[in-house]
């Protein structure tokens, strides 16, 4: 069986097609959206997917909603409170659409912003589409592996990206940020595992992005390992999309 991986940001659309039995990519493509109205994003997007053969896809498909305006929140808070409040109180007003996904595993939930268009868009074309904000398809994977030891994910994109801490099967750290250089991944990283007096000894990272991102990643492995020589860091590459399969 085949999965098609969708991805929508602000900036364009990627889309992978995965087989669930060997998690090998058997196709893949993006665009960067050239026009600026939803209308031309939608066309854009559907005439790369005809391209392709993919608009009658007929197995399990999947969307992820990039961007880096999403919050955690405990259940119980949650439902004390609507996701618009709690998204707005967050981040301030927004004419984007809100949506949230339950994270049972750790008893909370996602709460995030999507393109208005992006809903009546794929639904109508793949009535039995999951959307989930990245960082829901991230902890998924995560929680899907061990999570016992130590370990700090950084999951990349563009100009952003997300810092989860996990140890003892819990998630103990979540936020994303900005940033336009290696420098601000190490300044962040090693400020949060300070501030959690994480041993880096004991740390695993775990970096989870598209091989577009290998050369940040490599960048990233030495500027660390030079600012602590005496760290044992224990690197791990994860192909993002991966991730996509534990979602459905």
């Amino acid at each position: 069986m085949q999965q098609l991986c969708v991805e929508v940001s602000s900036k364009g659309f990627t889309y992978s097609v995965v087989n669930r039995n060997s998690k090998e990519i058997t196709d893949s493509g993006s665009l960067i959206f050239s026009g600026r109205t939803e209308e031309d994003h939608k066309t854009e997007i559907k005439e790369l997917l005809e391209k392709k053969g993919l608009l009658s896809f007929q197995d399990e498909v999947s969307l992820a909603v990039l961007n880096h305006q999403s919050t955690l929140v405990p259940q119980n808070v949650f439902s004390e409170s609507t996701p618009q409040a709690i998204f707005n109180l967050c981040f301030g007003n927004t004419s984007l659409d809100i949506d949230y996904n339950r994270f049972h595993e750790q008893s909370l939930v996602n709460v995030f912003a999507i393109p208005n268009w992006v809903k009546s868009f794929f639904v109508m074309r793949y009535p039995r589409i999951i959307i989930q904000h990245e960082n829901t398809h991230l902890m998924r994977g995560i929680f899907n592996g061990s999570t016992f030891s130590p370990t700090a994910h950084l999951a990349i994109q563009d100009d952003y990206f997300s810092l989860i801490i996990t140890s003892k099967n819990k998630l103990d750290f979540y936020n994303i940020f900005e940033y336009k250089s290696v420098e601000d991944f190490i300044y962040h990283t090693l400020f949060v595992l300070e501030q959690k007096e994480m041993n880096l000894n004991e740390l695993k990272v775990n970096w989870h992005a598209a091989p577009s991102f290998d050369n940040l990643f490599n960048d990233f492995k030495s500027t660390l390992n030079r600012l602590k020589p005496n760290a044992k860091f224990n690197f791990q590459h994860i192909h993002h999309i991966k991730h996509h399969l534990f979602c459905v």
